[in-house]
């Protein structure tokens, strides 16, 4: 199959996820203001929401830190990176995390420190990095429910247009870091708002589901910008053609 071809494949797919992401998020909201039941003790379902979304941040990290080996546990790959060839064809591609050393991905990477990193990958490892810290800190101080609502609503915001601008936009580096950022941050503000506008136990439930969608949504959506580029690409010796 041609790379135009599983390009075409892969934009349907694309399609397809972000709108089933849209409608659980809007699902989510409608569910958070309408009437709910709360299942078990509210002290101990926050805790118990503290721990398993702060192991969802602890993942969201180590995915972040290996994207490749975290995407085959699902299949989201192109092909097999050591079949490609770079523009030397007695040489490997080089790779640089899970990007190519090709000008075409210089925007998908940014340098801190002297050293490189993959912008969307080290955008999750801050963010959730925050979210554990404002987790901890959401346990002992108590949040005007004002203020609640405000950082719900704020979040869904987040969620939303970092969803959409992997699947629509093409940012710089430095913005691509801001949107992973606010993602996590985002999934942090609607943990909040569910359990003090709602208290639902089974809400909470579902936002863990959507979570991992999310997650998974995302690895789509990378894979689908690299091919993208590579299709686009009128460069033939490098083999992602």
């Amino acid at each position: 199959m041609s790379m135009s071809s599983r390009f075409y494949r892969s934009s349907l797919l694309v399609i397809c996820v972000i709108v089933v992401s849209l409608l659980g998020l809007s699902f989510l909201v409608i569910l958070t203001f309408s009437p709910s039941t709360q299942i078990i003790d509210i002290s101990l379902q926050k805790r118990l929401v503290s721990i398993v979304y702060g192991g969802i941040c602890i993942l969201g990290i180590i995915e972040s830190v290996y994207p490749n080996r975290c995407s085959q546990i699902y299949y989201f790959r192109i092909r097999n990176i050591k079949s490609y060839r770079n523009c030397s064809k007695d040489k490997k591609v080089r790779w640089r995390g899970h990007h190519p050393v090709c000008d075409k991905f210089s925007q998908h990477i940014i340098q801190l420190f002297g050293k490189e990193y993959c912008a969307g990958c080290l955008g999750m490892r801050i963010g959730a990095v925050i979210a554990l810290l404002a987790l901890a800190l959401g346990l002992i101080i108590d949040v005007n429910f004002s203020i609640v609502v405000i950082v719900f609503w704020l979040g869904v915001v987040m969620v939303a247009a970092s969803l959409l601008q992997n699947a629509i936009f093409s940012i710089p580096r430095g913005i691509r870091l801001s949107f992973n950022i606010l993602f996590v941050l985002g999934t942090w503000g609607i943990l909040v708002g569910i359990n003090r506008i709602s208290g639902s136990t089974v809400l909470n439930l579902y936002f863990f589901t959507l979570i991992f969608y999310w997650l998974i949504t995302r690895m789509i959506l990378s894979q689908w910008k690299h091919q993208k580029i590579c299709s686009s690409c009128g460069m033939k010796s490098c083999g992602f053609n």
